[in-house]
């Protein structure tokens, strides 16, 4: 059965009092709807500041009759030594720790825990909700935010598991890191015209979260804040000019299983030009991310593809325009559904692990532009069969085609390969493969490292 929890302004000190500010506990009823008044109930412990006369919640006791769920209203305001404190602040985890036990008036407070709250009203008073606050109560599915809240904290609301619906206030201006990261079952969010940023993971694993509209004020949004949501669609409004899609890692902000993602015609910093389903930054004309459910054709202009792209897409085709000089680190790995890769002829240089583990590509031709391979580019391309390398090849990484098991026809156009102190190839290549070099220059080959290591050079 639902409790609801009220206020009464009975306080006692709990220790000393300070210049400005004395922790006290607040005793609260319980009110049943249908079996009265009960003597015991919940206890919080605030704190109070006599500079300009606010109150922080900062813990939470209880002890109930029996293990019936309950919703709480904190008050507006408490009263002590004659004197009115306003209920401003939740304090970091007050209602996330499930407590200890704590004497009132002769009466053991225990018990409390946090999988019991239900519901939560705040007070207008009510500006700032602490760093994980509710963190955990993972049984809460009521929340009503006031329009006076001004800081919802880092993961304030993570992992509360039952929540559906949430509505932020004009007031706020900023959700905070992981503010309602994990909220499993969220599916509906209304953000506010006032909102500016959304920083880092805010909606991380907001698993049924399917849709969201951000508003025109939004100016930032912050490394993995979609990530692992349910979300499939989105539309970067006119107003962005910082999105984060990586920092020491292979993340973005948004979920790598949606399928359109668009900007704005008005946006001056990003553009997602001819309907190409990724985000272009415009003043270098890098493709910063992009998504594609199954073909993608790079657009004309597009100099550089970034790093992680298109990470772990389910694309089965790339098409690159002739604009096009480099592909960062880690652009297409993980794409395992792709079979084809169609290069232009302007293609500079392939950086670090670019195209690893895309599993499914059975023939390469790099253009005779390519001046650089990078670590481990093509690494575990393990359907690779056949790959040509132009003689503009001047540089390439260590490892760039090991763990290609099925790789057994290798064409290099240089007539003076350079020498590595590294292994280029899978081990047992060496045996199995076979090298095509220009006419006259086997012996070249032979005398080269790695190269000498093929049996079969022809």
């Amino acid at each position: 059965m639902k409790k609801l929890i009220f206020l009464l302004f009975a306080l006692m000190p709990c220790f000393g009092t300070t210049l400005y500010a004395q922790s006290v506990l607040v005793s609260l009823s319980e009110e049943w709807s249908s079996k009265g008044n009960l003597k015991l109930g919940l206890v919080m412990r605030l704190q109070l500041d006599t500079s300009d006369f606010h109150a922080t919640v900062t813990q939470v006791y209880a002890y109930y009759m029996n293990s019936a769920n309950f919703s709480v209203r904190i008050p507006p305001e408490v009263v002590y030594n004659n004197k009115s404190f306003r209920v401003t602040h939740i304090g970091d985890s007050a209602f996330s720790d499930d407590n200890g036990v704590v004497i009132y008036n002769d009466y053991y407070y225990n018990d409390y825990e946090r999988s019991d709250l239900i519901g939560i009203t705040f007070p207008m008073s009510i500006t700032h909700i602490g760093d994980n606050a509710f963190y955990g109560c993972w049984n809460l599915t009521e929340i009503t935010f006031p329009d006076s809240l001004e800081y919802l904290g880092s993961g304030a609301f993570s992992n509360c598991r039952s929540i559906k619906e949430i509505i932020i206030p004009n007031s706020l201006r900023k959700i905070e890191h992981s503010a309602f990261s994990g909220c499993s079952s969220l599916k509906k969010v209304t953000l506010p015209v006032s909102l500016r940023g959304i920083n880092t993971c805010a909606f991380e694993d907001c698993l049924s979260l399917a849709e969201i509209t951000l508003p025109d004020s939004l100016k930032y949004i912050g490394l993995n804040a979609f990530i692992d949501s349910g979300i499939e669609e989105i539309h970067i409004p006119q107003s962005v000019d910082s999105i984060t899609f990586f920092s020491f890692s292979s993340n973005s902000p948004f979920p790598k299983q949606m399928c359109k993602l668009t900007v704005d015609d008005a946006n001056p910093v990003y553009n997602s030009r001819n309907d190409c389903n990724a985000v272009i930054h415009t003043p270098t004309n890098a493709l910063i991310y992009g998504y594609g459910c199954s073909d993608v054709v790079i657009p004309e202009s597009v100099t550089s593809i970034a790093r992680s792209a298109y990470e772990s897409r389910q694309i089965t085709k790339i098409t690159f325009p002739n604009s096009l000089r480099k592909i960062e680190s880690s652009a297409f790995s993980g794409c395992s559904s792709l079979t084809e890769i169609t290069f232009s002829d302007s293609l500079r240089k392939i950086d670090v692990h670019a195209f690893e583990y895309c599993s499914s590509v059975k023939e390469i031709i790099l253009p005779d532009s390519l001046r650089e391979i990078n670590n481990r580019a093509f690494y575990g391309c393990s359907s690779l069969t056949k790959i040509t390398l132009p003689d503009s090849l001047r540089e390439i990484g260590e490892r760039v085609f090991d763990n290609c098991s099925n790789l057994r026809t290798i064409y290099y156009g240089n007539p003076n390969p350079q020498s590595y102190s590294y292994d280029l190839f899978f081990f047992f290549l060496y045996k199995n493969a076979t090298l095509y070099v220009p006419c006259g220059t086997s012996g070249i080959y032979k005398n080269k490292t790695p190269w000498y290591k093929f049996e079969n050079i022809v």
